[in-house]
Formats: structure tokens, sequence, C-alpha cells
């Protein structure tokens, strides 16, 4: 009474056995000749990721190979002998695997499937180990998504955390990129990076200060600490050590003259609130300076030509809207650079900038009544309204609701509340608009707070105080507010559309802060 999946496998050894070819024939795809771990066997373009990697590894695994009568392909030989290879032996074939080319997803299909026990391989690597095996992930963008499964960044937080001392500079600031591509905020690791980083800066500038002579160059030192600081603003992420990185690495690169690092400090020193300071002011004396000059061409990449420096720059001098002679005069010179750049083939522009200058020309006409007329007497204004049109014939990509918009949704729709999702109001795309009111709700997840905290990112407040003062009122679901329960998710809606919608100078004070908003989640608790 042998079950048929045994009788089928003793029938398939048996074959084997008597026809040890056909096991040979396997074995031999695995061969340095015929490799088909990666890409169409015999295509000019096939690589064993394997070989290219290590000989060795890759002797080993033929080995392994030819001695499987059931092998079939790398992809499947490797996770069904998970626990026979060594931890570091594991670390090398997932960076083996993510370096190749092939479009038919194998090494993303092999790397997912060694996400089975991650929990149990993460302890026994070091931390360099583990920066190795994130490195192979992240540039697959491969990651685990089932919640019930241990997440491999999440779980590898803790321990890089505890090794940070080990890792060198371009260490750092790859740990940093790592969870800024995936969004992931870890706040112990980030405090951890940034003492670390701390450390050597100060170290860097005490070895300057023996040898007299400042150090004007871009190392590795100011690059791992630029990519740290990049990941905690598009993390909105604050440490103990931020500000003394901040000015640390600005302080050298102002020296460099490195005019596209320069452009990024000057936007995340608008997101830190590190405006008023004179390093800052310093900065834009730079970043102004540049912009005076001719503007290379619009195919060039280099510097502050590029579209992603333009739209750091605009968005960064529109982020106050305090009156400032300095930040206009600069506005208006960075307007005109982008006409000299793409004026002639505005087709060149990619949505992001163009929805950049639209919010900069809405900024400039509700709040800087210095930078529209320096607008209107350079004859800008005609730029901007072609680059308006041009915004309305561009193809918005799809905005995908997350569970809280459609419970939000579903708890309006339940009120008998009519109400459009994801409307657009140009330049921005509200999350709910009520029908035949003037009332939008923006519903607002993790990434719109800053940090661990309470308080609003600056784009969230630039994006309220715009439409408010449109005459639009903006009411807002943060995320750690909207109630479990369905019937508590009613009365939370039912109160707060009926209370006023927060001002348009401070977000902070409106009715969802700390201190105003408990009467609401109150009631939608009773």
């Amino acid at each position: 009474l042998e079950p048929r999946g045994l009788q089928v496998m003793r029938v398939f050894r048996e074959c084997v056995q008597q026809h040890p070819s056909h096991s040979r024939a396997y074995a031999r795809r695995c061969s340095p000749a015929t490799c088909c771990l990666a890409g169409v066997p015999g295509s000019a373009q096939h690589v064993c990721p394997l070989r290219e990697h290590s000989w060795d590894m890759f002797t080993e695994v033929r080995k392994q190979a030819r001695g499987d009568p059931f092998f079939v392909s790398c992809q499947q030989l490797i996770p069904r002998r998970l626990y026979s290879w060594r931890p570091a032996e594991l670390v090398d074939i997932c960076q083996a695997f993510s370096k190749q080319t092939s479009v038919d997803q194998e090494a993303e299909q092999l790397l997912g499937r060694l996400l089975w026990r991650v929990e149990r391989l993460l302890p026994c690597l070091t931390g360099q180990q583990i920066v190795r095996l994130l490195e192979a992930y992240t540039a697959r963008r491969v990651r685990e998504h089932d919640p019930k499964s241990t997440d491999l960044f999440i779980a590898a937080g803790p321990l890089l955390a505890d090794a940070v001392g080990q890792f060198s500079p371009a260490e750092l600031g790859k740990i940093s990129t790592f969870y800024r591509v995936f969004n992931i905020r870890d706040g112990a690791l980030f405090d951890a990076l940034s003492g670390r980083l701390a450390q050597l800066l100060d170290n860097a500038g005490a070895q300057d200060k023996m040898q007299r002579k400042g150090v004007f160059r871009t190392t590795p030192l100011v690059s791992a600490a630029m990519s740290f600081l990049t990941s905690c603003g598009r993390l909105n992420l604050r440490t103990p050590e931020l500000q003394n990185i901040f000015f640390a690495v600005s302080y050298r690169i102002r020296g460099a003259a490195d005019v596209a690092r320069m452009t990024a400090l000057v936007q995340l020193a608008a997101k830190f609130g590190y405006g008023s300071h004179p390093e800052v002011g310093e900065l834009w004396h730079g970043v102004n300076s540049s912009l005076q000059r001719s503007p290379v061409p619009a195919h060039s990449s280099k510097g502050y030509a590029s579209q992603v420096v333009f739209g750091q720059l605009l968005l960064a001098l529109v982020f106050d809207e305090a009156a400032c002679h300095a930040r206009d005069a600069a506005l208006v010179s960075l307007v005109g650079a982008v006409q000299t750049s793409y004026g002639s083939s505005l087709a060149a522009l990619d949505e992001r900038l163009t929805r950049q200058l639209h919010i900069a020309e809405l900024a400039c006409e509700l709040e800087r009544p210095q930078a529209w007329a320096l607008l209107n007497e350079r004859k800008l204004l005609p730029f901007l309204s072609e680059v308006k049109s041009i915004e309305q014939q561009l193809i918005s990509l799809p905005k995908c609701s997350s569970q809280q918009h459609l419970e939000v949704s579903g708890a309006l729709s339940a009120l008998h509340i009519r109400h459009n999702m994801e409307e657009e109001l140009k330049p921005y795309v509200a999350d709910v608009r009520v029908r035949s009111q003037t009332q939008l709700i923006e519903i607002d997840g993790p990434m719109h707070f800053v940090g661990r905290s309470h308080r609003y990112d600056l784009k969230s407040v630039l994006k309220h105080r715009l439409l408010t003062k449109q005459g639009w009122q903006v009411l807002h679901i943060a995320w750690y507010d909207w109630p479990v329960q369905f019937h508590s998710r009613l009365n939370f809606l039912s109160r707060l559309l009926q209370m006023p919608a927060p001002p348009a100078l401070n977000l902070c004070d409106s009715p969802l802060a700390e201190s105003r908003f408990s009467e609401v989640r109150e009631a939608a608790g009773a």
C-alpha cells in the first residue's frame, strides 16, 4: 500500500539507475560550456552568475547537481538544500544572482525562496555580511510582503544597530539607502547611524584642525553623510545628531563648490527647519551664483541643470511663505533657468518638474506678490502658462487607494454623503471631495509626519496651505486617529465634518492636534 507519490519517486530512481546518461544530461546543464543558470542557453548574452561570482562556488553547485538525480536548475537546487549551505555561502549566492540581468525573473524567484528562514540566517552573519545581503535584495527590489512572515529589512535593523561601530563610511551610506528605497522608517537604526556618522565627522574635523587646513573635497564620509541626510529627509526622520551632521557636511560641500549637493542641502534645510541659520544663507548664496551663470543645455545631466535638482530648488523656495527678497529673486532666477534650458522643448519636461512649476506659480500668485511681479517683469508668466497647458495634457499615473482610503469611502457612503475619490485639483490630487460642498478630506499616513511625532511634514503643510487659500475647507484624518470599529468611524466622520477646517497658516493648530482633537476621538469611541 505504497502512496502514489512515493511510488512515482521509486520508479524514477530505478529509471535513473538503469539509464545513468539521463542523470548526466541534467548535470551537463550546469557545466561551464552549457550553463543554463541565466538567460537562454546558447545565446550570446548567456552568463552564469555563480561562475562569474566565484569559481569555487560554481564547482560546488555543479558537484551537487551531478549527484542529484532530480536536478533541473540551480533555482530549485539551492533552496531545496537550503540548510546544507553555510550562511556566508548563502550571502555569496544572493550576491551572484542579484547581478543577473535575465528578463525571466529567475533571480527574483530564487531570492524570494531564500527568505523562507531568514530569521535563522541573520543571527549567523556578521554586520558586513548583512549589508551585502541587503544590497543583493535591494538591487533586485525583492522584499517579503507576507505579514505573517519575517521581513528581512525589519529583522536586520536591530542587528545593524548593534554592529554600527564596525561599518565603514561607504557601508553606512548603503544602509541608509536600502531603507530609503523601501520606505522603511527604523528610528532606532537611524539613531545609531546618526551617532556613528557624527563621531566620524568629528574625528575628521579634529584631523583637519591638526593639519591646519580645510577639507574641501568629496570624500566617502561626505557621500555617506549626504546619503543619510537624504534618507532622513525622504523618510521624515529626525535623529539627535542630525543637525550636527548637516552643518558638518554643509561646510565641506560649500568649500568644494559642489553645486548639485548644495541644491540638495538647501531643500533638506527647508525640510529640517534650518532655513534661518547663517550657514544655509551661505548655501543659498552659492546656489544663486550658479543660477546667474548661463545654464547648460537641457540634454546635460550635470549639476543644477538636471530636472531633479530644478524641482528640489523650486519646492525649497516655496515651502516658507514669509516675505524674503533673496528667496523671491532666487525663485525668479530658477524659473528663468528652466525656461532657458527647456523653453524650446517643453515636451522634454517630466511630469514631476511640470507639477512643481505649477505649484511654484500658484504659491507666487497666492503668497508672494513680489515674486509674482518679478515673474511678470521678466515675462516668465507666459512660459508658466505653457507649462500648465502641458501638464493638463499629461496622463497622470493612476494613484492606488490604500485600505484606509477605502474604509473612509465606505463610512461616507454609509452616512449617505456623496463624494469623489482622488479628485484632481491641479496641481494637487485631493483624497476625498465632498460633493456640493467645498470640503476636502485628506487621509494622512505615517509618511506625512515628521519622524515619530504627530507634526506634519512641509509638503503636507504646503498642500494644505495652498488649497485653503483657494477657498477649500481641508479636513485631515491621521492614520493613528482612525477608529477600528465601524460604528466609531461613523461617529468620527460625523463629528469631523461638523468641525471647522484647520487654518491655512498653521496645520499643527488644526482640530487634529492632540489638544483639540480629543473630543472627536472620545465621541467616536463612545
